[in-house]
């Protein structure tokens, strides 16, 4: 298998631990679970097409939980800027040794307050985001990507990081190039060994 001459990375569980919002408001029991069950709705999934907003959100948990709408809609601002990365993962990304884009499933306030706090458009040469594209389906993320860094980017030599198998299979059943992340310390060891196909001088330190 040749190298990858362009990155497509997921966010959520790959760069980044997924959980940044599960953190509950001070004294408030239940969050984790009530936001957890947000992501397997029907409003969750119009939360990421950019069909609902984090209004509306901020307004189901408070209408679950007795709290007020406002409380929560800041909460929730304020964990997107409480962001831990990934060590390995971040590092490679952050190395920017060819062309690479973000192609995520999350809502617009992925844009709003997580790109400008992390100055993820300094990282990355394109940011695709679910809310902003109406389709939650990565390989049209992944194309929509490919359109927007241009001649340099071809679907074969296209490398998708994800941590969903299914996003992986379904990248390469397209002609592109697929790794599952599975951990940040199994990434480190397979850029090591090879079993990954990015060239070795990209995430040597």
């Amino acid at each position: 298998m040749s190298d990858a001459r362009v990155l497509l990375w997921d966010f959520g569980d790959t760069l980044a631990d997924e959980r940044w919002a599960w953190s509950a408001p001070a004294g408030v029991r239940g969050w984790s679970a009530a936001y957890r069950r947000i992501g397997d709705s029907e409003l969750g999934e119009r939360w990421n097409l950019g069909d609902a907003s984090t209004r509306d959100v901020a307004q189901h948990l408070a209408t679950e939980l007795g709290l007020e709408a406002g409380d929560i809609h800041q909460h929730l601002e304020r964990t997107c800027a409480s962001i831990a990365f990934f060590p390995t993962s971040w590092r490679v990304a952050c190395r920017h040794a060819l062309p690479q884009a973000v192609v995520t499933v999350n809502p617009l306030v992925f844009r709003q307050v997580i790109v400008p706090t992390y100055e993820l458009d300094q990282v990355f040469d394109v940011i695709v985001v679910s809310a902003e594209e109406h389709t939650t389906d990565k390989v049209r993320l992944c194309e929509l990507a490919l359109e927007r860094l241009g001649k340099q980017a071809s679907r074969h030599s296209s490398l998708l990081i994800d941590n969903i198998s299914d996003n992986v299979e379904r990248w390469r059943a397209s002609g592109g190039l697929g790794y599952q992340f599975l951990d940040d310390a199994t990434f480190a060891q397979d850029l090591t060994s090879g079993r990954l196909p990015i060239a070795f001088a990209i995430v040597r330190e």
